[in-house]
């Protein structure tokens, strides 16, 4: 089992913590039997990583629609969407025949605590950076010159 940790939090507006995400990882080793001088090989072939939406009062809810097997952190991005009760999760895709062709996918869910209410994949120029403005709730990607922002509440069934 490795180690739990808070991936995301929503506060609310006096910044006390309402809800957060807790991601767990389990260790699926490849290893050889143990000899007279111990373990002769031991990797960390995989994990299957679980999540659980965590309230005040300390209960968790497993959101299996999210669990995943993936080495290290599937997701780049995971945050609460404001006056909502969604989260949005952004996970890169991309592939080397898009890179060639100067385009760079990344998967983007809307979720609340019953299951994913919107999936997409959004195609960004190989050369920018993403990142997430807290502010406006939209994904913005930049690069050179300009932006581009894409809304994940566009079709997510939230209110706006």
């Amino acid at each position: 089992m490795g180690k739990e940790s808070v991936v995301g939090v929503r506060t609310n507006s006096n910044g006390q913590v309402e809800e957060q995400i807790v991601a767990v990882p389990t260790e699926n080793h490849d290893f050889m039997p143990v000899t007279t001088e111990g373990v002769e090989f031991d990797n960390i072939g995989s994990e299957t990583w679980r999540f659980y939406l965590q309230g005040v009062d300390g209960q968790r809810k497993e959101l299996r629609f999210l669990k995943t097997r993936d080495s290290g952190m599937p997701w780049q991005l995971i945050a609460p969407l404001s006056r909502t009760n969604l989260w949005v999760i952004v996970e890169e895709r991309g592939t080397l025949r898009g890179e060639e062709k100067g385009k760079w996918n990344y998967r983007v869910r809307c979720f609340n605590r019953d299951a994913i209410t919107d999936k997409r994949v959004v195609a960004f120029p190989a050369d920018g950076k993403f990142r997430f403005d807290r502010d406006t709730d939209l994904i913005v990607y930049k690069m050179s010159p300009g932006e581009i922002q894409h809304d994940p509440l566009s079709n997510a069934g939230g209110p706006r």
